[in-house]
């Protein structure tokens, strides 16, 4: 029932059973319910089902805590992250890297980056395996990046590479974005360039970083290049590809090529904005 978006009915099922039918509850019976209210934004109700569970002698496990660890950090209430990681402590349950990857990532989103650092080299000197989700789709690399410490975002990446994490395109596509955005036309080239020759097919997103950061710098020339191999790999631009491009081109003076390129878009189908 909980799969189909149903938990409200499970939970009067599950009353029903457990009060009426003196049936024993079970922990996997807490847990779906505690997803399904999840899934479904209700808030509430999966906390006072954590409380209820705890109150009749079940120990939550390590998938029930990820749960509403999960929750927290999308909600930013990471004070009330720490305080459920030492209750899950102090309680003997032993975190996972999906655990460590959570109370990480609502470090990053609420700007904690050096208590997010200071906590991941904690976490390095125990038994801690770090995983690309560690590192680069939003958490440690990408805040770093945020904040514009590329010299730090650059060393986790290579102490990932270390630990044998392979990179994807999404962790190049945010490596390649804050160095480009933050004057390294350069080493966004490089970045880029490193990817393909490690056998990673760049995305539309990783040639519009590109096109983008290098428009920014006043290189048209390589901006196009890279235009004409995205479309050249069978990838097709979107609005906001073709939007770089034509505008980088305007700044360029170079109307000829930035009108020739509009109409193509629109030969696409592609309507611009207004």
């Amino acid at each position: 029932m909980c799969k189909h978006k149903k938990a409200l009915d499970a939970h009067e099922l599950f009353v029903k059973f457990t009060s009426s039918f003196g049936i024993q509850p079970t922990l996997e019976a807490y847990y779906v319910l505690i997803e399904g209210f999840l899934d479904v934004h209700l808030s509430e109700m999966p906390w006072g089902l954590f409380k209820e569970m705890k109150t009749v002698g079940f120990a939550p496990d390590v998938f029930t805590y990820n749960l509403l660890l999960d929750d927290l950090g999308k909600s930013g209430r990471v004070d009330e992250i720490f305080e459920l990681y030492e209750e899950m402590l102090s309680r003997g349950c032993k975190p996972n890297t999906i655990t460590h990857n959570i109370v990480i990532a609502g470090l990053v989103k609420s700007n904690r980056i050096e208590k997010t650092v200071d906590l991941y080299h904690d976490l390095i000197s125990g038994d801690f395996n770090p995983t690309p989700c560690t590192y680069g789709h939003g958490p440690l690399i990408g805040g770093l990046l945020k904040l514009g410490n590329l010299d730090e975002a650059s060393s986790f990446f290579d102490e990932m590479v270390d630990y044998g994490c392979k990179p994807n395109c999404a962790i190049y596509n945010n490596l390649t974005n804050g160095f480009g955005k933050g004057g390294d036309v350069e080493t966004a080239c490089e970045l880029f360039n490193r990817m393909v020759k490690e056998g990673i097919r760049p995305d539309l997103k990783s040639y519009t970083i590109l096109v983008d950061c290098l428009c920014m710098v006043g290189k048209v020339d390589d901006a196009v290049h890279y235009f004409e191999e995205l479309k050249s790999t069978g990838i097709d631009p979107d609005l906001i590809s073709y939007d770089l491009m034509i505008n980088g081109l305007g700044r360029s003076r170079r109307i000829e090529e930035a009108l020739s390129l509009s109409n193509e878009m629109q030969s696409r189908g592609i309507i611009p904005n207004l």
